[in-house]
This record gives C-alpha cells, structure tokens and sequence, in this order.
C-alpha cells in the first residue's frame, strides 16, 4: 500500500499495482467510510474499483462492519495482492476535521465526506480508469448526493442508496480498505503532545463508549483541551470540559474595536466577556489591521 502526504493533515493511500490493462475496459467503483462518527481519530473514505465483468461474488467481502478485525486483515492482504483489483483511501485527521467545522467559513461532516468523496473519484479517474459506474454508501441525503456527483462527473453512473457496503461488493471492499486504514491508524497512533500511560485505551472511540470516556477525561488539560486525536468539534467535549472547569479562551472579534472587542468562545458557547477597550496602540502605531486568522499585516486605513 502506496503513502502518500496529499495536504496538512490528510494522508492518501492506494493500492501499489501499477496501472493495468483492464483500466481501459469499463470500469465500476465503490465507495465507502470508517470513522465518521467517533470522537477519537481520523474519518477515512475509501473506493474500491475493478471491470464492470469482474464478478466478486466469490471474494467473500462483506460490510467491514461484520467481520472480525483478523478477517478484514485478511480480505486487504488479497485485495492488495490482486492485479483485477485497485482501491485508494483518503484519511482525514481529527485535528483537520476539527480545523475545517470550527473555521470561519465552516465545512459540515457531510459537507467534508462528500469532497473526500470527489476526490477519490477525480483520482482513480485521472489514473486512467474508464469509470462508468459508481456506487456510493449514502451521506445525507441520496438524491442531493447524487445530483451533486453528477454535475461534477456527468460521464459516470451513480448509485446513492444507504447499506451500499452491504449490497454491493465493491462497496464492501472499500469500506473494508477503510476500516483497516482507521484501525491501523488508531494502533500506530502516538501523542504528539507528550507520552501517556493511557495512550492507547481509548476504546472503540465512539462518545457513547465508557472507556472512551475514561481516556477523555484521563487525557483533558484545562487550558488545551484533548490531545489531537480527539475532534474538538464534537459535542462530547464541550461537557468534559466545562466539568474540569477548563480555562475560557477570548478570541479576537472580527467585529471593529468597540463595545464587542473580545468574545469568550472558549468552552461556554455564546458565552461573552465584558467588552474590552480599543485595540493596543502598538498595532496601530504600526498600521497594523487584523484580517483573519490571527494575521496581522500593515494597512492604509485603520480603525481608531
């Protein structure tokens, strides 16, 4: 399996066949996920893709979800060692799933599954594979996902239904790539904030899981917060932090200097703090101006 930095945060993996002549006969393609709803860890959608005549019956893929961890093993040691079969995966981290839902101009879940989703999908096309037919484990709603594809992919057939990873096999290849990317991921997983005796009993990830809790509560600082396997973004932690009674944070306002100079966005959501004076002479002194992201550069026309 081929590694591959695509941007901060983001990692892509594919299969290391070199491409193959089947690649020009039609072609179809699945997609799936693992780890969209976790707390803990990246979220990674994989595509699976073979010739529409390749009949997978007798793989014995199956929704990731049912089989055990030694058989998904298993069934990703033979997809990786079959010429017919080619597959790619793209892992978004928990700190860039956190980055993207709490930025400025912020991005949904579903809107990061479904540009995860054109992504794998512009790759495997542009590797030189006639793909005529996609089949897509549903994200919101079917209809709207599909339209959507459509407008970006007007050459391929979609199919957008929910348990695609159960009916298709394709689709059930891909979300076995899937889940083993996140679990290997998971297991390889170091603290990059410091060693922990708990590091790796953080349970099946999901809020609901009571050792998942532990290790939440187990790895909360009071002025950071979680480690960055954890999404910030998720409603899990809010509660956690407020009973540790972490430290609030004041954020710059985009407003202009005045009556809203700060507000308390920290772990209070809406909280505001007591509006704070005009901005330091030292910034405007030195025509300094604020515009987004914590970037300052120097500007013509300031506040007063």
């Amino acid at each position: 399996m081929v590694m591959i930095q695509d941007e901060e945060s983001v990692t892509v993996s594919c299969s290391d066949h070199p491409p193959q002549a089947w690649y020009s006969e039609p072609c179809m393609l699945g997609i799936d996920e693992a780890g969209r709803g976790p707390v803990l860890g990246p979220m990674v959608y994989a595509a699976a893709f073979c010739p529409c005549s390749t009949d997978l019956t007798s793989k014995a893929f199956a929704d990731s979800k049912t089989l055990t961890e030694a058989r998904r093993e298993a069934l990703l040691a033979q997809l990786q060692a079959d010429p017919g079969i080619g597959f790619r995966a793209e892992s978004l981290s928990a700190a860039f799933i956190s980055g993207r839902m709490l930025a400025r101009d912020r991005h949904s879940l579903n809107e990061l599954a479904n540009d995860s989703t054109a992504r794998l999908i512009a790759g495997v096309v542009a590797a030189g594979v006639n793909l005529t037919h996609a089949y897509i484990d549903t994200v919101g709603d079917a209809d709207k996902h599909r339209s959507r594809l459509l407008a970006q992919f007007p050459a391929i057939h979609f199919t957008v239904c929910p348990k695609a990873d159960s009916l298709y096999p394709i689709v059930s290849a891909a979300s076995i790539v899937a889940k083993v990317t996140r679990d290997r991921q998971l297991s390889a997983y170091t603290c990059p904030e410091g060693p922990s005796s708990r590091d790796r009993e953080y349970g099946c990830g999901y809020p609901g899981d009571a050792v998942t809790k532990s290790w939440l509560e187990s790895n909360l600082h009071r002025v950071f917060g979680f480690p960055s396997l954890v999404r910030f973004s998720w409603a899990t932690c809010t509660p956690l932090l407020e009973a540790a009674a972490a430290v609030p944070v004041a954020w710059e306002c985009e407003a202009d200097d005045g009556a809203e100079g700060q507000q308390t966005l920290g772990w209070r959501a809406g909280a505001k703090r007591k509006a704070a004076g005009p901005r330091h002479a030292f910034f405007h002194m030195r025509r300094l101006a604020l515009v987004g992201g914590g970037t300052f550069v120097r500007g013509a026309s300031l506040h007063a």
